[in-house]
């Protein structure tokens, strides 16, 4: 056994040397305890999903063989320990199975990196999502909340990295930063955000790893560096219906984070302005390294050849890169420990923003609904506006949105069945925290007596967790276990759609 460093996200990591068995010759097998954190914990499944996830091409058209080229194979079932999972991995090798390979973050030369990064861009797009198709609209708020996750939420650590950084401008329109006397929009996600009302053109969805990091990217280098020959590690965070311009701007911020504490400040500036511009100033005007322009003009063309191919305007295409810019930049203001590095990321954002709205198109008002009549009004449905939800409750609920959100894209699948206790009891635990506050919570609310919209959760989720263990025993059972299944999904939904009416996002639009 032969320890390794942890992982990012606080896995434990050990090289074993197997015997081999009758289905298994000798070889090496890497160990991973995955974190015991929400996410991390479905990693073998989401590990399974990505191998399992393709494209829906007819029988006697082309093979999908990304998995077995790009990904690392699970090579026995994983063992839960305690709240998380022991996963058993095969090492990743070159084609050939001669060779480790070894992480993008262990490369020093700068022109190397910036060359497997760009071949890992397009190997993402153009071999991980060659469907066709697949354009979809959404909201620029929307966007940003599905690109934040978690860190969305009113009181995440973005949220109180930003209000120290910006004091009481964090909740306005505008912001000026420190040691800047220009005023910007506010890029972090409010009900009054200056996107409120935009969306882009078109959005693409598909397979995206969503944890993109030069860590989690191993290349061949041995005899030499082959770019093209690279797999993807920790599939923790993988989305099947991820923001496609999420991965590549990600693992391009990534690369810009080892050049910042050596740049001044009109080279930061500088670097914003390559990062947002339409098109790359020339490298002779601007005092940024050379090998950091490279490295950016080589990712943002990277999507280029499958941008083309999905016949992707850049008319279509620049307005994703900007909210992704803008998404990707707030996630590091958390992660750098240097203020003037948090300062810059958020003015990265704020000009990110800034770039989007010209680009961007304004959502139309939707349709009013038809006058009603008499009849349709003797038995009015109950209004989520109509529930009581006092301020600290809400938050908690805008907190635990992507948690929730998680657990029902889970709880919808029946891939997911393995885990359908483990995904309830997340259910269940948030839903009663949510009955704690409001109970302790006063509420002035014309009707407060109504039930709170996690009610229906709750009651819904302990019957389907009560059904769980002996419909598959009893005959006939299955279809009162898919009633009340449909019940409690309807009931998740509904909470999910729920928003507090005074911050209500009025400019979201269709969802995809």
């Amino acid at each position: 056994m032969e320890a390794l460093p942890d992982g990012g996200s606080g896995a434990r990591l050990a090289i074993f040397h197997h015997d081999g068995d009758a289905d298994h010759p000798e070889h090496k097998l890497l160990i991973k305890l995955c974190a015991p954190d929400e996410g991390a914990v479905t990693e073998p499944y989401d590990l399974d999903i990505a191998w399992k996830s393709g494209p829906p091409f007819n029988k006697g058209a082309r093979t999908f063989d990304f998995p077995d080229r790009r990904l690392v194979r699970q090579v026995y079932p994983p063992l839960a320990v305690g709240d998380t999972w022991l996963m058993f991995l095969s090492i990743a090798l070159d084609d050939r199975g001669d060779h480790e390979l070894t992480p993008l973050s262990g490369l020093t030369s700068p022109t190397e990196r910036a060359t497997v990064a760009a071949a890992v861009i397009r190997s993402v797009l153009s071999e991980w999502n060659p469907d066709p198709g697949a354009d979809h609209t959404m909201s620029a708020l929307e966007y940003l909340r599905q690109a934040l996750g978690h860190r969305a939420a009113p009181d995440s650590r973005l949220a109180r990295t930003a209000t120290r950084v910006l004091g009481a401008d964090a909740q306005r329109p505008h912001i000026t930063l420190p040691g800047c006397s220009e005023s910007l929009p506010n890029p972090l996600l409010f009900p009054s955000s200056p996107l409120a009302g935009l969306k882009p053109p078109t959005v693409a969805l598909g397979r995206a790893h969503y944890d993109l990091h030069p860590a989690n990217i191993m290349v061949e280098t041995t005899p030499s560096l082959v770019p093209d020959a690279h797999r993807l590690v920790d599939l923790s965070r993988f989305q099947q219906r991820g923001l496609l311009a999420r991965d590549p701007v990600h693992l391009t911020l990534c690369l810009v984070c080892d050049y910042l504490p050596e740049l001044s400040e009109r080279a930061l500036n500088d670097l914003i302005e390559l990062l947002t511009a339409d098109a790359a100033p020339d490298p002779n005007e601007d005092l940024l390294p050379a090998s950091l322009h490279s490295t950016i003009q080589q990712t943002r063309s990277a999507p280029d050849d499958w941008r083309l191919t999905r016949h992707y305007s850049l008319t279509d295409w620049r307005p994703q890169y900007l909210l992704a810019l803008q998404a990707c930049a707030l996630m590091f203001v958390t992660r750098r420990a240097r203020e003037r590095e948090q300062t810059w990321f958020l003015e990265l954002a704020a000009r990110a923003c800034a770039a989007f709205a010209p680009v961007a198109k304004t959502i139309s008002s939707p349709p009013q609904p038809p006058p009603t009549t008499p009849k349709d009004t003797a038995t009015p449905p109950r209004s989520l506006a109509e529930f009581p939800t006092p301020t600290a409750v809400q938050a908690e609920l805008e907190r635990q949105r992507p948690q929730l959100t998680h657990a029902l894209n889970r709880l919808s699948d029946a891939r997911f069945d393995r885990i359908l206790a483990e995904n309830l009891r997340t259910v269940i635990h948030r839903c009663e925290k949510l009955e704690r506050m409001a109970a302790h919570t006063p509420s002035t609310h014309p009707n407060a007596a109504v039930d709170p919209p996690w009610q229906p959760v709750l009651e819904t989720a302990r019957a389907l967790d009560e059904i769980r263990t002996w419909h598959e025993h009893r005959p006939n059972s299955r279809e009162e276990f898919q009633r009340v299944r449909d019940q409690f999904l309807a009931a998740l939904s509904t909470l999910l759609d729920h928003q507090d009416p005074t911050t209500e996002d009025l400019s979201a639009g269709p969802r995809p």
